[in-house]
């Protein structure tokens, strides 16, 4: 009796092998697939981890060059206020306010230098930037 079934499970047997075999080859296709979609977003976000490393190097070379410029201005202004001081002359009053409506202009185009940067660099560049001036922080 079992060898007069041993043809049709047999049969049923290599269907069900061929069965799953198929559907093994389709979930390797699928991870095949995957896996080239996880390795391109890899790709691209160390493209743009690289990128973002160019930018904050440039960035870092922005803000170093304005601190330097900054700190010729304050020295520049602890001049002028070095020259206010009572024994200055009369006549050099003149020269003095010549000298404080330049070092104003100069502060003037820092920050604009900076609003610029920021404007640049678009929304990210600027996050806690908005409405912040080198005026307000100093005071002047």
């Amino acid at each position: 009796m079992i060898a007069a079934h041993a043809p049709e499970m047999d049969e049923e047997l290599l269907d069900r092998i061929t069965l799953a075999a198929e559907e093994l080859l389709q979930r390797q296709l699928e991870y095949k697939h995957l896996h080239s979609v996880a390795t391109a977003n890899e790709e691209a976000a160390t493209e743009k981890i690289l990128q973002l490393e160019l930018e904050i190097e440039d960035l870092e070379k922005d803000v170093t060059n304005d601190q330097t410029e900054l700190t010729y201005l304050k020295l520049k202004l602890r001049i002028l206020e070095i020259q206010t001081l009572p024994y200055v002359p009369v006549p050099e009053k003149d020269s003095l306010s010549r000298g404080i409506k330049v070092w104003k202009q100069d502060w003037a185009d820092v920050e604009n230098r900076f609003r610029v940067r920021w404007k640049r660099k678009g929304p990210q560049g600027a996050k806690g930037k908005q409405g912040c001036t080198l005026s307000a922080k100093y005071g002047i």
